[in-house]
């Protein structure tokens, strides 16, 4: 039987899921990233050296890795509601805290570890086990959708540089401790881990028995290696392979060290360059908005595969950085707008298929703490890459090779996710001969 024969739901309670993620990250990143306004902020009113302080973002980033573990098998075992939003309101706390700041190692607590555990258990790593049990089939398509979220954490820059100029940064960083209580609710009243909750299964089918047994859903049919895929993957199993540590590696070169440099010198970058910091602000934004775009193609490594989708949307960032390294010969402002368009459309098509890899590899009741620790390779990355950008300006006066860096960290990770290999795995429905459809 075709796929598009089975019955389905009329409203599936999975795009209620993706609506309430997408929300949920673009709050917990916006604030994360509000960093690169921040830090300029920062630098101005303390005087402190670059180095010292993006190491406040070293800092939240490493929390946040150590942290995404301990996150991920607390949603395996207690499920969103509860955990989740304990976490928003000690992100709350502690980021409205920060408005009390006088010394650096204020912001190392507060906004380095209080706030960083506080984004880690309402962020990437819970919504991804949230909306990979929802979604099956269209599993790229819905990842795209919620990580669109991460698009307005990156246009709330804007916002949040125009907050700064007219209530200063302390009132600011109140502000956004009252907008992360917001999202309390949200997750306390309709977050569910299981579609199973709702008498469904995932996409929104609904369950059928046929003969005493459970039909086998198309998905379920499209396997390439079954031995992998009985499994039955927990951390130690996981651990102890290949694709599991070619993973983390891509995590810690791509989302760690080349993404947490970048967003944390961009503004100041331009800046250096002449333009204002407005303008910076709104780069950063424009950046956001393609990553968005990018992110609503998810879709495309369900047609093209992991690895081809992910590849193409690395070459894009490779290119928006040559961007960046070319604006240093001379003031050109169309190379800044260049540079958002590649490098956050390149970003945004790689994110959900980088999620889906994951899934597809160690899909089940113990994802959670699989993906957790995974994500803690972005944390190792990115505790390093912001501090290490800084100091590589105040030895230079420039950040040219910081940005040749981030370019060999995206190839790095490109190789990686070719030799993880998810295609070997669960190719997807537009790889698959179609025969095998039905």
């Amino acid at each position: 039987m075709m796929m598009d024969d089975k019955k389905r739901a009329l409203f599936f309670y999975g795009w209620v899921i993706v609506a309430i993620c997408f929300l949920t990250v673009a709050v917990s990143y916006g604030i994360r990233y509000s960093f690169s306004v921040f830090y300029v902020s920062i630098l101005q009113e303390f005087g402190w050296s670059r180095a010292d302080t993006a190491l406040i973002f070293s800092i939240n980033v490493i929390v946040y890795g150590i942290s995404a573990p301990i996150v991920g098998a607390a949603v395996d075992r207690w499920g969103p509601r509860k955990f989740m939003a304990l976490g928003a309101v000690l992100l709350a706390i502690a980021i409205a805290a920060c408005s009390l700041a006088s010394q650096i190692w204020h912001f190392y607590i507060l906004f380095g570890v209080l706030a960083a555990f506080g984004i880690c258990a309402t962020g990437y790593v819970p919504n991804t086990v949230l909306v990979s049990r929802w979604f099956t089939k269209r599993r790229g398509t819905a990842l795209g959708i919620y990580s669109a979220g991460f698009a307005g954490a990156y246009i709330m820059a804007s916002g949040i540089e125009y907050m700064i100029g007219q209530i200063g940064w302390q009132n600011s960083f109140v502000a956004l401790g009252l907008l992360a209580l917001g999202i309390v609710p949200l997750i306390a009243i309709f977050q569910r881990l299981d579609p199973q909750d709702k008498g469904l299964l995932p996409d929104g089918e609904v369950p059928e028995v046929t003969a005493g047994q459970a039909r086998v859903t198309t998905t379920e049919a499209l396997v390439a290696d079954r031995k992998w895929v009985s499994q039955e993957w927990d951390l130690p199993k996981a651990i102890r392979t290949h694709r599991f540590w070619f993973l983390f590696l891509a995590n810690l070169f791509m989302w760690g060290v080349a993404i947490s440099l970048i967003l944390t010198h961009q503004v100041a970058f331009a800046v250096d360059e002449g333009y204002s910091q407005a303008f910076g602000a709104l780069i950063f934004s424009l950046y956001g908005v393609f990553f968005g775009l990018g992110n609503l193609l998810g879709f495309l490594s369900d047609r093209w595969g992991r690895e081809v989708t992910i590849t193409i949307g690395l070459s894009l960032a490779v290119l928006g950085i040559l961007m960046l390294i070319l604006n240093q010969a001379n003031y050109t402002p169309w190379l800044m707008y260049a540079y958002s368009l590649l490098f956050g459309l390149g970003i945004g098509i790689v994110s959900p298929a980088f999620s889906a890899t994951a899934v597809d590899l160690f899909q089940g009741k113990n994802f959670g703490s699989i993906y957790g620790l995974n994500v803690m390779g972005f944390g190792i990355g990115g505790s390093i890459s912001p501090w290490l950008g800084g100091k590589i300006f105040d030895m230079m006066g420039t950040y040219t090779p910081a940005f040749y860096l981030v370019i060999a960290a995206l190839v790095i990770s490109a190789i990686c996710i070719w030799i993880t290999g998810p295609r070997k795995v669960r190719p997807v429905a537009g790889k698959w001969p179609k025969t095998a459809l039905h």
